[in-house]
């Protein structure tokens, strides 16, 4: 989800590059919520995940037929997955580019080539998505700016915001995060006494409640931590889709997070942030102009890792 809002600046440019020209992006579901409603996008084509982390053969058949039909004239390939070149040039469209190691990108015609991140080379990735747009004509000076175009509605009149004993206004805490189609990074979540010991300094120091948000595949968090804070706490956690916690912005004071998603949600938004790091790097996902983020970073050494469940010894 995070790197479905990193690739917006791109499309945005690219709409403002070819205005008479139509734009369709094909995304896997659990990322789509990122895009609905852009109306930089003439058609958001959704897929099952599965059918590109476990392919069943006769789906992507159909798929590469129905994509062939529309005679694309280039694709922009934001993954950097060579699967995803070799899937585009299934297509049979003639221009092609997508991020590549120095020696790679055979399946693309116009391959962007990029130094893989290391600890000494990270770069903002919208910055190297936009590259893409640029390399078929967009503006190499577009902004890098994150489009959210989704209307949230607030929370109903009946609904409390905060728990009776917090003072306005909370501070959210996103429990989730390192959970995606294609595998899971237990590294990149944070333990659920982590998140207990910072809510005690919230109310401690701060004398503010919490709103729990969340998945509903991180639901098994929310016991231990409402035990701790039965009066203290909102429990949004598994309620609504990926963008609903926009709904609390206007009245919270930040959000905590430790997932790229919100982040991007509450940059995009101008609310202020604190990112925690681990395994990943600030520099990677956070753009150069982001005045309400603060990052709490433990520097790994392999920083930026990406290892799907190694542990650190």
């Amino acid at each position: 989800l995070g790197d479905a809002l990193m690739i917006t600046p791109s499309i945005r440019a690219l709409k403002k590059a070819f205005p008479g020209g139509r734009i369709d992006l094909l995304m896997g579901r659990a990322a789509s919520a990122a895009a609905k409603g852009n109306s930089d996008i003439d058609d958001l084509i959704i897929v099952e995940d599965e059918v590109f982390f476990r392919p069943d053969l006769l789906k992507l058949a159909r798929l590469i037929l129905s994509l062939r039909s529309k005679k694309y004239d280039a694709a922009v390939c934001f993954s950097r997955s060579e699967s995803a070149h070799i899937f585009s040039r299934a297509l049979s469209i003639p221009v092609r580019t997508g991020l590549a190691r120095e020696g790679g990108g055979r399946h693309l015609t116009d391959p962007v080539y990029i130094t893989w991140p290391d600890r000494d080379s990270v770069t903002y990735e919208g910055a190297d998505y936009l590259k893409l747009a640029v390399q078929i004509g967009a503006d190499e000076k577009a902004p890098l700016d994150l489009v959210i175009d989704t209307v949230i509605s607030g929370p109903a009149d009946n609904e409390p915001l905060i728990a009776p004993s917090g003072n306005y206004p909370p501070i959210i805490l996103f429990m989730g995060g390192g959970m995606n189609p294609g595998g899971n990074s237990p590294l990149k979540r944070w333990p659920v006494k982590n998140y207990i010991e910072l809510s005690h300094m919230i109310k401690n120091r701060m004398g503010r409640a919490v709103i729990l948000t969340g998945s509903k595949n991180d639901l098994e968090k929310v016991s231990p931590f409402l035990h701790e804070f039965p009066e203290e706490t909102v429990n949004e956690m598994g309620r609504g889709g990926p963008l609903d916690i926009m709904r609390f912005f206007e009245k919270s004071a930040a959000l905590v997070s430790v997932d790229s998603f919100p982040l991007h949600v509450a940059l995009a938004s101008g609310f202020a942030v604190l990112a925690i790091f681990g395994p990943t790097h600030p520099a990677a996902l956070i753009g150069p102009h982001a005045p309400n983020c603060r990052v709490v970073r433990f520097a790994l050494e392999c920083s930026p890792c990406f290892w799907q469940s190694k542990p650190i010894k």
